[in-house]
């Protein structure tokens, strides 16, 4: 979102205020208004704390130049940190979708949208961002080993790396493995026959030759799948939040679920995944009782000792 649209979409409400007047304690209750209450577009729904972030920086920016220019003797913007909220991680804050509402949301983008079915259940079974399915090209796809090299990623359709710069080796399901060879099959046989270069890009235009714009996949197609399967309207990125529920749900480690989503460390994973392990905690304080067998009736009463209290 660029600059200007940010300063109409969330900092319009400053805009009938005099520079001198906007303090600091109006700023936090500003932002922590925006958290809880969201913004224009979807008023009633809390704003990712990034997305705060965002159009936090152009606010400073201006606030900066205003104070270059002497307009006023303090930013007010300054050192205002934005703390994440700590609900992050409750079940009710993560957005996922259940086994079989996934189920019916791949089976509607296959029958409905089959030239993008291959797009929807590459994030499904993967967890990549929407900007790394937009980066990928044919070179990434490993069919024999079965991963895929994440190498690049768009980003507001620019291309460049993936979060915090590091490449990494994602798994690649069996089913998604055939999906990709016949989509990229028959993609090369209608280049051929249309007497056009091949692209690259896994998922290129079919027009431009370039890589997907990530804005079309997240803003455009995914909603009209969503209505079309009559699904509960989260955010694209919430097949991501999906895949590492399901893995977890199935016994699989946080140590693998990191590798997979590219996690920087592990405490990432665990901050927003770990309270979905089940039984976790149970298996904790089970593993420190004695071997089946040492303590007897561990829970009966020993004849010999007192009687129990009786109630009058």
């Amino acid at each position: 979102m660029t600059y200007a649209r940010q300063y109409a979409t969330h900092l319009q409400p400053l805009a009938d205020r005099h520079l001198k007047e906007i303090t600091r304690q109006e700023l936090r209750d500003f932002l922590t208004f925006k958290l809880t209450h969201g913004g224009l577009r979807q008023p009633g729904r809390p704003m990712e704390v990034n997305s705060v972030k965002g159009f936090l920086v152009p606010l400073r920016k201006c606030l900066q130049a205003a104070l270059d220019d002497g307009l006023i003797l303090t930013n007010p913007s300054s050192r205002i940190r934005i703390a994440r909220r700590k609900d992050r991680t409750s079940a009710d804050a993560l957005e996922r979708y259940t086994r079989d509402e996934l189920a019916e949301i791949l089976r509607m983008a296959q029958e409905q949208m089959p030239t993008w079915f291959p797009v929807f259940l590459t994030a499904a079974r993967t967890g990549l961002r929407v900007g790394e399915i937009c980066g990928l090209q044919l070179a990434d796809l490993n069919f024999g080993s079965r991963y895929i090299h994440v190498r690049r990623a768009v980003s507001r359709r620019i291309l460049g790396t993936p979060k915090n710069g590091k490449y990494r080796r994602v798994d690649m399901s069996g089913q998604l493995a055939a999906v990709l060879q016949d989509y990229i099959w028959s993609r090369e046989i209608a280049d051929t026959v249309a007497g056009k270069e091949p692209t690259p890009w896994v998922f290129g235009s079919l027009e431009t030759r370039r890589y997907m714009n990530d804005e079309f996949l997240a803003k455009e197609l995914w909603p009209r799948l969503l209505r079309l399967a009559k699904a509960r309207p989260l955010r694209f990125h919430a097949l991501r939040h999906t895949f590492a529920s399901l893995l977890i749900e199935q016994g699989e480690s946080l140590a693998y679920v990191k590798d997979q989503l590219g996690h920087s460390s592990i405490q990432i994973t665990v901050d927003i995944y770990g309270h979905l392990i089940p039984g976790a905690n149970r298996g904790a304080v089970d593993r420190l009782d004695d071997p089946a067998g040492a303590i007897e009736n561990a829970t009966g009463r020993n004849p010999g000792a007192t009687p129990a209290l009786t109630r009058s």
